[in-house]
C-alpha cells in the first residue's frame, strides 16, 4: 500500500514517478495473493467444494474428504512446479524499471502452490488418521 500510495502522490502530485513502483507493487500483490490462496487452504476456505460435499450421503462425504486435498496437492503441485521453472528460466532478464529479474514474480505462485501441497497433506494425513477426543472429530 505505502509503495502504490508514493506511486499515485508521485505521478499525480508531482508529476514524476519512479519506475519501480509498478514492479514492485505487481509483486507484492503478487504475493499477497499466494499466501492468501494458501491460507485458505489451511483455514479450509479455499478450494473446498463444501456446497457439494455437504448434501450427499456421509459415504460419498467420506470419499469427498479424501479426494479433496488430492486435488488440493495436485493443484499446489502444478502451480509451484510450473512457476518455479519459469522462475529459473527467466532469472537472467532484467525487469524494465526495476533492478530485479523479470520472472520474480512467479516466485511467490511457487511459494504459494508448495505450501498448498503442505496443508493439503496434512489435511490428507487427518482423514485418514482421524484424530478422536472425546467423540469430537
Amino acid at each position: 500500500m505505502v509503495v502504490q500510495g508514493w506511486q499515485v502522490f508521485t505521478r499525480y502530485v508531482l508529476n514524476n514517478s519512479p519506475s519501480w513502483t509498478e514492479p514492485v507493487t505487481l509483486l507484492l500483490l503478487s504475493t499477497a495473493l499466494s499466501l492468501a490462496a494458501a491460507a485458505g487452504v489451511h483455514t479450509n476456505r479455499h478450494f473446498g467444494f463444501y456446497l457439494l460435499g455437504d448434501h450427499v450421503p456421509p459415504l460419498v462425504r467420506k470419499l469427498f474428504d479424501l479426494i479433496r486435498p488430492l486435488m488440493i496437492m495436485a493443484i499446489g503441485a502444478v502451480l509451484a512446479w510450473w512457476s518455479a521453472a519459469l522462475l529459473i528460466d527467466g532469472l537472467d532478464i532484467k525487469m524494465a524499471g526495476a533492478q530485479m529479474p523479470q520472472s520474480i514474480n512467479y516466485l511467490p505462485l511457487s511459494v504459494g502452490g508448495a505450501l498448498m501441497v503442505v496443508f493439503a497433506l496434512y489435511k490428507l494425513w487427518r482423514v485418514l488418521r482421524p484424530i478422536h477426543t472425546g467423540g469430537v472429530r
